[in-house]
């Protein structure tokens, strides 16, 4: 697809999220509007398409609608976008929640200047003329390949999605895990190299050319971590990009992985409820920020080293998120040995 092909949208609403101190009572704290963030659904809906060998990659027209799911009017409890083409091919997906909710809740919880819990909730009002733009979509960067070419030399652990099939590095996922025991508390993160590739068939048990794979990780001390902080230093970043292109290989900083810490001394995170450290499920505004900021990409993976409760073992695990309707969830993904 080139960037001059031609969206139609269609959205009959007017979008804002009420941030209040109790969910459909309480104060108002914040209201802002919402249709400016509309476009980021439509991008993930179109991305997650492509992704999952529904909706074409190359030029096409796309037609998109955006209908709110009432309950009751004007409350939304999920707003349905679809995509789809002049020749039948159609992808929908529901956000329960998107871009929207962090940003009135940043906001919100910036001007409250304390700690009490606040809830969003997104508004639709019928209008007459469509206040949401036209969104610019993207083609995807992908590399044409074979998983051989590109140095997969066998699959390992784990399973894949059908729409949404991701490789991991058995290396590199050994080289996160130790990186975070070693580090403890504090979080660790960097660069993490791969490219999307656009295989001749779908790869066994999917039905998408698309694969994601994640081949190394590029830790760096420059970037500082403490307890529940971690910041990238822009150089490093850099310096991992640099690597990948002399490298030859095709790869990309396709992400940046991150601990969320590891209780080094008892080594029982896996197994205590009441270790105070976030599970590896868990993804806080920061992150959003970080991913958003650094790799804006609807393709983005955000992989994520620490604690995970009920996991066997003692030691930190992995757990790989992708945007799943308008936030990220840990997705199954396989390792590969190289």
């Amino acid at each position: 697809m080139t960037a001059t092909a031609a969206v139609e949208m269609r959205c009959d609403y007017d979008l804002g999220v009420e941030v209040r101190t109790e969910a459909r009572g309480g104060d108002v704290v914040a209201w802002q509007s919402a249709s400016d963030d509309v476009a980021d659904a439509v991008d993930e809906t179109f991305t997650s398409g492509v992704l999952a060998g529904v909706l074409p990659a190359e030029d096409e027209h796309f037609a998109v609608a955006v209908e709110p799911v009432f309950d009751p009017e004007p409350w939304v409890t999920a707003l349905a976008v679809t995509v789809s083409t002049r020749t039948g091919a159609s992808y929908q997906l529901r956000f329960l929640t998107g871009r929207w909710d962090r940003r009135a809740l940043a906001v919100a919880r910036a001007r409250a200047g304390d700690d009490r819990p606040l809830h969003a909730s997104l508004c639709a009002q019928r209008t007459a003329r469509s206040v949401v733009r036209a969104p610019r979509l993207e083609p995807l960067a992908c590399l044409d390949s074979t998983l051989a070419a590109f140095g997969v030399r066998a699959l390992g652990e784990g399973s894949v999605l059908g729409e949404r099939p991701v490789l991991v590095c058995a290396r590199a996922v050994a080289d996160i895990v130790a990186a975070t025991r070693q580090a403890g508390a504090n979080e660790i993160g960097g660069g993490m190299l791969g490219a999307l590739l656009r295989l001749p068939e779908p790869l066994a048990g999917t039905h998408t050319r698309f694969v994601t794979v994640l081949t190394a990780c590029v830790s760096d001390a420059r970037h500082i971590g403490g307890l529940a902080r971690l910041q990238f230093d822009p150089q490093a970043m850099a310096d991992a990009l640099q690597m990948a292109e002399l490298r030859g290989r095709g790869e990309r900083v396709l992400t940046a992985f991150h601990s969320h810490g590891w209780g080094r001394d008892c080594g029982r995170c896996n197994e205590s409820a009441q270790c105070t450290l976030p599970t590896v499920e868990q993804v806080s505004l920061d992150d959003y920020q970080v991913l958003e900021a650094l790799f804006p990409s609807k393709t983005s993976l955000l992989p994520i080293a620490g604690r995970r409760l009920g996991a066997p073992g003692q030691q930190p695990v992995l757990a790989v998120h992708a945007w799943r309707g308008g936030r990220v969830e840990p997705i199954a993904w396989q390792t590969y040995s190289d």
